[in-house]
């Protein structure tokens, strides 16, 4: 009986030692982001970008006020803009990224998400997301939009 009890707290204590912490990885996030469909040249239009998390479980996001940044395609496939050389000097920012919600850092990060157009035509854009988990870093890029510039 004694030798059953042992065995039963050896099992259950090795099944525990065994639980690993779970991975995070791409799939798991999702980039998304609002801007109008149509402005005027050299009209100046800000995104609203948003992270979400689509897995089952939070997970604690560490990032810059750099964390999301535009790239602008033109009809030929140029790129005008993506993560111009700016000097940023801020503190890192933790922030918990809760199950099936949106994250956004809309203060003091305009400049990041910032479109001005000033030729007339049909454009592309995208969003980027840059944070890490654990030491391990995330580039998540969105799906791209186009924008018509009157």
């Amino acid at each position: 009986m004694n030798k059953r009890i042992l065995i039963i707290l050896i099992t259950i204590l090795l099944t525990g030692c065994n639980v690993s912490k779970p991975i995070p990885d791409k799939s798991m996030f999702k980039v998304d982001f609002e801007i109008p469909g149509s402005i005027q040249a050299g009209q100046e239009v800000i995104a609203k970008a948003y992270l979400t998390n689509i897995s089952k479980r939070s997970w604690s996001i560490f990032h810059g006020v750099d964390i999301f940044t535009v790239g602008i395609t033109n009809n030929e496939g140029k790129l005008l803009k993506e993560n111009d050389t700016l000097i940023v000097i801020a503190l890192g920012i933790s922030s918990d990224l809760k199950p099936n919600k949106q994250y956004s850092l809309e203060d003091g990060t305009e400049q990041f998400r910032e479109l001005k157009i000033s030729v007339p035509g049909i454009y592309y854009v995208t969003i980027n997301a840059k944070f890490s988990i654990d030491d391990k870093d995330f580039l998540i890029k969105s799906e791209t939009k186009k924008i018509i510039v009157k």
